[in-house]
Order: C-alpha cells, then sequence, then structure tokens
C-alpha cells in the first residue's frame, strides 16, 4: 500500500492513500495494509509538524527523504508498541522506505543506527495471516478476560 502526505498546510495535514497498491504483508487482511499506511503517513505528520527546521540536525535527522533516523526511531517504537497495546501487528515499511531513498542519502546511517532500527521486525518480514489471526485471538482473550473480571467484580 502507498501513501503521501501533503502538509504545505499546517493546520491542515492531509494523508493520501493509492488503495490499488496492496502489498500483501498481512495475507489477506486488507485492513490491516491500510491501517499501517495511515500511521506511516502520520509519523511524517507529527515530524513534519513537531521538528525544528532551524536546527542543524534537522537535514541529518530527516534524511531519506524523510525516512531517516526520526522517523526510523519513532516508526521502530510503534511498531514495538502496537501489537501490545492494540493486539494487532504493524508494518510501516520501514526497512522498504530507507533502502529505497538509500541512494539519495547525504549521510548513511551508523552501524548504531542500522541497530537502533531493529530492521529484523518479526512483522517486517512476515506476510502470513496468521500474525493477524493471532493478534485478533489475542485481543479476543484479552476482552474475555476483562469481561470475566469485570463480572467477578460486581
Amino acid at each position: 500500500m502507498e501513501g503521501c502526505t501533503n502538509t504545505d498546510n499546517h493546520r491542515n495535514p492531509e494523508i493520501i492513500i493509492f488503495p490499488k497498491n496492496v502489498g500483501s504483508d498481512f495475507g489477506s487482511y486488507r485492513i490491516m495494509a491500510i491501517i499501517s499506511t495511515l500511521v506511516h503517513e502520520a509519523v511524517h505528520i507529527f515530524l513534519d509538524y513537531y521538528s525544528c527546521r532551524h536546527c542543524k540536525m534537522h537535514r541529518r535527522n530527516n534524511d531519506f527523504r524523510g525516512h531517516g533516523r526520526a522517523w526510523q526511531l519513532v516508526a521502530v517504537q510503534l511498531e514495538d508498541t502496537f501489537p501490545r497495546l492494540l493486539g494487532i501487528p504493524l508494518n510501516l515499511g520501514r526497512r522498504e522506505a530507507l533502502w529505497s531513498h538509500w541512494n539519495h542519502a547525504r549521510r548513511l546511517p551508523s552501524p548504531h543506527d542500522l541497530a537502533s532500527f531493529k530492521l529484523q521486525n518479526r512483522y517486517i518480514t512476515s506476510n502470513h495471516d496468521i500474525d493477524v489471526f493471532g493478534a485478533a485471538y489475542s485481543m479476543l482473550s484479552c476482552y474475555v478476560l476483562y469481561m470475566l473480571f469485570s463480572w467477578m467484580e460486581e
């Protein structure tokens, strides 16, 4: 799934998704690709809105056409946290974003940065329905436990 972000008007940024370019990151679960694309583009909006453009580190941290160090570090935390909090996997296309803009980089990432980017995340390399099914089952289990404990407290 591809998308783009238009932040020309900071008060009303917009995310545009191109649904005909759907990948198979989540097997037959197309909605997961849409959610991942929305979150991917939301990270761009967040960084564009909150980063200081006058700072000398801005260009270095925002390299790789918006998929540089700052974007990678926010994205890796979202990919790690999303399944724990919401019970569903997230694939922001971090590896693809980094590699596709490699030739445009002003500075290459250090070995430490590459390790921090955690490009071996299991949701990046997986394209199986079982990840989504397992996450959905996990969410259902949490809901059942919640309902059980709520009932017991009454």
